[in-house]
């Protein structure tokens, strides 16, 4: 644990260095769009700002926000987790990542981007009340 400097908080500054944007969202349409082009990254998302769920699982996705008659009892609370994992993705451009900063277990990992993660299931799980 001490190797991985894991056992305590980050500073802050240091933990915020690959925030989620408004730019990245592009990446729901375009894969691997908001990564650099240097070959290091070809394979895999370092930033973890890639968003990507597929074109038909966003379109089902878009159609389930749409509709009314797809709102079960679970809609609301994945809408929320989704609205709420993506508010805390954007890092420090939010005052909502300063905030939990302070509460355990967070302020372990220098990625807030880490949480778009969480929305990426929201999506596919609210996408899959569309499809019959």
């Amino acid at each position: 644990m001490p190797y991985f400097n894991r056992t305590g908080k980050l500073p802050f500054e240091a933990i915020t260095l690959n925030p989620y944007t408004i730019g990245d969202f592009i990446s729901f349409l375009f894969p691997y769009s908001v990564i650099s082009t240097h070959e290091m990254f070809q394979l895999t998302d370092l930033s973890l700002r890639n968003s990507y769920v597929g074109l038909v699982c966003f379109a089902f996705f878009l159609i389930t926000l749409s509709s009314r008659k797809y709102r079960t009892s679970w809609f609301w609370p994945l809408a929320g987790c989704l609205v709420f994992s993506m508010w805390l993705a954007f890092g420090s451009q939010t005052f909502l990542y300063r905030w939990v900063y302070h509460l355990p277990g967070f302020g372990l990992f220098r990625h807030p981007s880490f949480f778009r993660g969480y929305a990426i299931f929201c999506i596919i799980a609210l996408a899959g009340f569309s499809i019959q």
